[in-house]
């Protein structure tokens, strides 16, 4: 009862725009999490979001138990929120699909919700086996599918998860699928389960299978890879192809290869030798459209000692070269964890340091053979590294695990605790997410769905579940209504670790102050938003007015920056000398290609208006902004509208 909370709502538009379009709106309470009767909220707000502001008509008050209806919406709708009032504390997004239809799912906030159950026939023992457990997910297909031994002959049971109403099935056994320390990533449309340990001769295998979401099962196909792998890392590419990296071969050697899988060429899968330094079970992460970060891991010498490593080393995604020279984080430590941060960054944490020992000015917190490692580094997207503030004790764990979140913070789960990095204090803070962390251990690694969401498989006391935390609304279409840096940065993201003076370079952020930015290197974004038309307003306390660079959608660079030479800001020479207490106010306007920078008074545009400067732009763009060599520009506030005057 209650798990399925369904709106309708006709809404109409402003005069002059479009007609609306009808879509059907379906919000699903997450079935494990869904209120009892009694305590369901009464009240949802929906926003319709798109390219167009937030508005009193795209936005609606509903009863929660409404019937399923179609809806009236703006016509340029492409996504919507939906969250609960008063008390109840439920809430959730989704974007439009198929057939004008546009679900959403409903989790609590603030507290991470169990989507699913495996009956493990011994949960300290599938604790101990944490490779055993796989995980996939794709945010596009709205798609969960998980797997691990149960029963008393641990056999591998799979369970499909659909994230338009959180519905699990459980898929039974496959023949097919029965392989430990495998990978499971996007191919396309798909999933791909590739190599894993064959259940008959222990040794690496190079089956793949592919899971076809639509149908919900493992299609009949049996592709092969090109060579036996296991205990590797796996990505989805850009291009809709998944690329296989390192990993153990069938005579037990480390791999130095890389193998990309593609549904589309006349070959299913095609081999590189790229790494520098053959990798088992390393971690690899996609850092923006061009670039792949490869890191952590272990080597094996000839008696299969491992031998855990320390560098890690970048790619191209077209896989022709490796995009910088390989980068050193000592110590070395078993399972080292990597995450991107966004805008070509990435952290990497921890792990366990074997044969690093405390003494009793340091704090140990022991693993096998050694310390944990507390040591956490932001990674530029230069490839240089700058060592951050520990690890807080409550997180530091011999096997971290970390997964992207919105507004470039990062979460990391260590064992039963969850914590999120802050980008301005450059460190990890404890969150309290309604979870025991009592004896609780990750399972394998966790998967991001979307910006706001992402699951992990953790074996506690209760078994092995599938646990699901939805954690931030904040998206492609968000709607920043409140001016950004008022109180906080949330929403603004530094694409360095934040200084005060640094050969020039000045990147930080005050709630008393705002946000200062002096020197080319000192570059913050608009977090996970993307822009067709916008108008950007900026309010600057003092120094010159920063630089705008517009970036593709998907971060590639793209020639588009404004308020330099080729296309300044309006000169003020000949106006009055400002107040010195009253903020300078900046506005940006893009349409298309167009782009006009001007200064504002009393909120007006100073007249002559300039002529807008023409560049060649992509549909849709990220917001930079860009320190100057000319002194700190101090900005208190930012506002961002999806229109233009």
């Amino acid at each position: 009862m209650y798990a399925t909370a369904a709106a309708g709502l006709a809404l109409t538009v402003g005069c002059g725009s479009e007609a609306p379009t009808r879509i059907e709106i379906a919000a699903h309470y997450v079935p494990a999490c869904s209120p009892a009767a009694q305590d369901a909220p009464p009240q949802l707000e929906l926003t319709a979001l798109g390219d167009f502001d937030r508005s009193n008509d795209s936005v609606a008050i509903l009863a929660s138990d409404a019937s399923l209806r179609s809806l009236d919406l703006p016509a340029t709708t492409r996504a919507a929120q939906l969250q609960t009032l008063g008390a109840g504390g439920f809430w959730g997004s989704g974007a439009l699909g198929a057939h004008n239809r546009l679900p959403i799912l409903l989790w609590p906030r603030a507290r991470a919700c169990a989507l699913a159950r495996f009956d493990a026939a011994d949960p300290n023992a599938a604790s101990a086996e944490p490779g055993a457990w796989t995980l996939g997910a794709s945010g596009r297909l709205e798609t969960l599918l998980a797997a691990g031994p149960v029963g008393a002959d641990r056999s591998v049971e799979w369970t499909f998860v659909d994230l338009n109403d959180a519905a699990a099935s459980p898929l039974g056994l496959d023949a097919r699928s029965q392989r430990q320390q495998a990978s499971l990533s996007e191919l396309g449309d798909e999933l791909v389960l590739a190599g894993g340990l064959d259940a008959a001769s222990g040794a690496a295998s190079r089956g793949a299978a592919i899971f076809d979401p639509a149908l919900g099962r493992f299609t009949d196909e049996s592709p092969s890879l090109a060579v036996a792998r296991a205990r590797h890392a796996a990505l989805g590419l850009p291009g809709g192809q998944s690329l296989l990296i390192g990993g153990v071969s069938d005579a037990g050697e480390a791999l130095s290869s890389v193998e990309v899988l593609s549904r589309d060429g006349p070959r299913f899968s095609r081999l590189f030798e790229l790494l520098e330094r053959p990798r088992v079970e390393p971690r690899a992460v996609l850092l923006g459209p061009n670039r792949i970060l490869v890191g952590g891991g272990y080597g094996l010498d000839a008696a299969g000692a491992r031998t855990p490593l320390d560098t890690v080393e970048f790619l191209s995604t077209d896989l022709t070269d490796v995009a910088e020279l390989p980068l050193s984080l000592p110590p070395a430590a078993f399972d080292r964890a990597f995450v991107a941060l966004g805008s070509g960054a990435a952290l990497a944490v921890g792990g366990c340091a074997a044969g690093v020992q405390g003494d009793a000015d340091v704090d140990c917190v022991p693993c096998d053979g050694g310390c944990v490692s507390r040591a956490v580094w932001w990674i530029d997207p230069l490839g240089r590294s700058t060592l951050l503030d520990q690890l807080p004790l409550a997180l530091s764990v011999a096997a971290p695990k970390l997964v992207a979140g919105t507004g470039g913070s990062p979460w990391i789960i260590a064992d039963g605790r969850l914590g999120r990095f802050d980008p301005w204090l450059a460190r990890f803070v404890p969150v309290e997410a309604g979870r025991s962390a009592s004896g609780a251990r990750v399972l394998g690694d966790p998967v991001s769905i979307r910006p706001g969401l992402f699951a992990w498989l953790e074996a506690n006391a209760d078994g092995v579940e599938l646990v699901g935390f939805y954690h931030s609304q904040r998206g492609p279409f968000a709607q920043d209504v409140a001016p950004l840096l008022v109180g906080s940065a949330d929403g603004v993201v530094p694409h360095s670790p934040p200084t005060l003076d640094d050969g020039g370079v000045r990147l930080e952020y005050s709630a008393a102050t705002g946000l200062e930015l002096a020197g080319a290197a000192a570059v913050v974004s608009i977090a996970d938003t993307d822009y067709a038309a916008f108008t950007l307003e900026l309010s600057s306390s003092s120094g010159a007015p920063p630089l705008l660079q517009l970036v593709g959608a998907s971060g590639e660079p793209v020639d588009a920056a404004f308020g330099g030479l080729d296309c300044p800001w309006p000169d003020d020479e000949n106006e009055p000398a400002p107040d010195p207490r009253a903020p300078v106010r900046l506005r940006v306007q893009r349409d298309r290609d167009r782009v006009r920078l001007e200064r504002l008074e009393n909120g007006i545009a100073l007249e002559p208006r300039p002529e807008p400067c023409q560049r060649s732009l992509p549909e849709r763009v990220g917001i930079q902004l860009v320190g100057t060599p000319a002194g700190p520009t101090v900005l208190g506030r930012i506002e961002i509208r999806r229109s233009v005057d």
